[in-house]
């Protein structure tokens, strides 16, 4: 990415930033807490709370729990999501977890590796099924989450 650190976690992290309004839907509500100090996993926390309408399954409601942590030599940043759905059956046994790593790699390119899986939080049946399922769509979200990340990035320095 063509940026520095800062511009990421100003355009894509910070309260107050609109890249979640910006990479939403129209039919989905959204609530995002202030960062808040994590005192039992360092660094900072914060939560979003969605609600879409998808065609098929109604409502559905997600949770998701970002964690980030900078570096000690301000480097790198780490930001975590945890997402469940309660509305999917079995949601609360089970999460997406999402990992994004940047890395400051020279004075204005950004690294961003992403990773992700799904975690069983409590076994049920038809989990490793689920599991497959869902995992097989983790690489696609990973690229749309990169292309929105890349377009606030570019948006701004086209200014």
């Amino acid at each position: 990415l063509p940026a520095t650190l800062k511009e990421i976690f100003q355009l894509i992290y910070a309260d107050g930033s609109d890249f979640l309004q910006a990479n939403s839907v129209s039919e989905m509500s959204l609530e995002v807490s202030k960062w808040c100090k994590s005192f039992v996993h360092g660094g900072y926390i914060r939560t979003i709370k969605m609600v879409t309408q998808h065609p098929r399954l109604g409502t559905l409601q997600t949770l998701d729990t970002q964690r980030m942590i900078w570096g000690n030599d301000k480097r790198t940043l780490v930001v975590e999501n945890r997402t469940m759905t309660p509305d999917f059956p079995n949601g609360l046994q089970w999460r997406v977890e999402r990992r994004c790593v940047y890395v400051q790699v020279s004075p204005e390119i950004v690294l961003l590796t992403i990773t992700a899986g799904v975690h069983i939080v409590h076994y049920f049946v038809k989990a490793n099924q689920l599991q497959k399922t869902v995992e097989r769509t983790l690489p696609e979200d990973a690229r749309s989450h990169f292309q929105g990340i890349y377009n606030s990035v570019m948006i701004r320095k086209s200014y």
